[in-house]
């Protein structure tokens, strides 16, 4: 059985699917809680954290001519980050394309392109804009990765629609979301000019450059969790592995160059974990982390860093997700259980994250 919340991902890309187009409130983990109140990344961390620059040779600056296009005429520069990357999730996917060295910028009359998690993540056809998201060396996700284009109605004369498209250019991946109501015209222009844009930039190799002392541990998921801890995690043998499935394809294809993304699930039980390691990613932590509603849980071998766990129940779908956040030595990563209870799912994710940890001794 594939696990619940990649199956959830994967049922809600099929619903997005062609041109036509749950969760609860966190709960906090009381076990292991050392106070009430949720701790920011800034506070207890020495390793500096920066948002780090591109590895292309781009800015937001350069994809302004967009918003003289079509439609698009007037719309202005706005912030990229309320859209998060997966379908119980609240960190910005433009964070986890940032920390990956990628740009993500936004020309809008604000609001978002993707309606809220209780929405069912549709495309918001009210929305009027263009968002750029391009994450550099990870063409080779092209091969992996397979994203959905969808648009939100399946007429050519809607008076608004909103289109979201994924392709490569220049070595990397890049996903636009554009409102057109113009038989797909302003989509058209607005990605023949992403892509001469990107194609004709300089792109650096990675990885990026984190200050000395930065906690990166190993990229290769066999690695970063061996077939041992996986198995005393989820408490079963017949595991399988597969990378990390995001409802935006930006932050699967992150996980070909700088980022982290892993996942394993049982066959014979609702029980998976998901590790995403965001290296150097602390000051991303400190700008989502008060918004997630955590509170503070005790690992072993932490030593110098934070940790917070919080819950969401999906009953419709017979199961718990428990996140447990840690911040440790620049880096952000995130252990992600599932199970029947948030009790056994707080366990995964626990045991998960002090798997992780044992790369620092």
């Amino acid at each position: 059985m594939l696990a619940p919340r990649a199956f959830l991902a994967l049922a809600v890309v099929a619903l997005l699917g062609g041109c036509a187009s749950p969760g609860g409130q966190p709960d906090a983990v009381s076990a292991a809680s050392s106070s009430s109140a949720a701790p920011t990344a800034a506070a207890v961390d020495t390793i500096e954290s920066v948002q780090p620059g591109p590895l292309i040779d781009l800015d937001c600056s350069d994809f302004a001519a967009v918003a003289g296009i079509g439609m698009l005429r007037g719309v202005t520069e706005r912030d990229p980050r309320g859209v998060s990357f997966d379908l119980f999730e609240k960190v910005p996917v433009a964070d986890i394309v940032r920390n990956a060295g990628g740009i993500a910028c936004e020309f809008s009359d604000g609001g978002l392109w993707r309606l809220p998690d209780d929405s069912g993540r549709e495309l918001n056809e009210s929305w009027h804009g263009a968002a750029i998201f391009v994450v550099p060396n990870a063409a080779v996700a092209e091969a992996t990765v397979f994203p959905v284009d969808e648009c939100g109605d399946s007429t050519t004369s809607a008076r608004y629609t909103v289109c979201s498209w994924h392709f490569t250019a220049g070595g990397a991946w890049i996903h636009i979301v554009v409102s057109t109501n113009d038989r797909r015209e302003t989509i058209f222009a607005v990605r023949d000019l992403v892509t001469a844009t990107v194609a004709a930039a300089v792109s650096t190799p990675g990885p990026i450059p984190r200050p000395e002392g930065t906690f990166d541990p190993p990229h290769e998921c066999s690695a970063l969790m061996d077939a041992a801890a996986v198995g005393v995690a989820l408490g079963a043998t017949d595991i399988t592995a597969d990378r990390a499935i995001e409802i935006e394809s930006e932050a699967d294809a992150s996980y070909f160059t700088e980022n982290t993304g892993c996942l394993w699930y049982v066959d014979s039980l609702p029980h998976a974990l998901e590790v995403l390691v965001y290296p150097g990613g602390a000051w991303a932590a400190s700008l989502s982390l008060p918004s997630l509603g955590a509170s503070p849980v005790t690992l072993a071998g932490l030593g110098e860093g934070t940790a917070a766990s919080h819950c969401t129940a999906v009953p419709q779908w017979g199961y718990a997700m428990c996140t447990v956040e840690v911040v440790v030595a620049g880096t952000w990563f995130r252990a992600i259980g599932t199970a029947e209870t948030e009790a056994d799912a707080a366990t995964i994710a626990i045991a998960a994250a002090e798997a992780v940890l044992r790369h620092r001794e």
